[in-house]
């Protein structure tokens, strides 16, 4: 339920997620399109949360646009005809808004798009990737 402590704590993860993670992709799913939007998720998500904190967002195609390129789409799996919307996606998060109505194979299909585009180490630090010229700088080793 929509204003409920559990949403509104549960809510604020894939927000947070989206500010600390640079250029992410985040979903929120339910089970209709109208579950989403009027009195829903998305309707909760423009009313409590301060606008600085995100670019643009966009009503129409249910998206949410950080600073930061990290962007939040607000979906539905209605029927399993829906699922093919998110086919290639790739999500950091995914947030299900009550589990219980979706189906195995909905959430079964989705779990292959719940992967991490930005490299971390163990301790959740970003990674930088290496140069070209890096790689080429001889070791201590070598100078010797």
């Amino acid at each position: 339920m929509a204003g409920s402590p559990a949403t509104t704590s549960r809510s604020g993860v894939e927000r947070i997620t989206c500010l600390e993670v640079p250029g992410c992709n985040c979903l929120i799913l339910r089970r209709t399109l109208t579950a989403v939007e009027k009195g829903g998720i998305e309707d909760h998500f423009s009313k409590y949360v301060p606008r600085q904190l995100y670019r643009r967002y966009n009503s129409t195609k249910h998206i949410v646009t950080f600073r930061n390129g990290s962007k939040l789409f607000f979906g539905h799996i209605k029927s399993d005809r829906d699922l093919l919307q998110y086919q290639g996606a790739e999500f950091l998060f995914i947030f299900w808004e009550e589990l219980t109505q979706f189906t195995y194979q909905q959430w079964d299909f989705l779990k292959g798009s719940n992967r991490c585009p930005v490299k971390m180490d163990i301790y959740g630090r970003k990674i930088r990737p290496r140069t070209s010229s890096e790689d080429h700088r001889p070791t201590e080793s070598a100078r010797s």
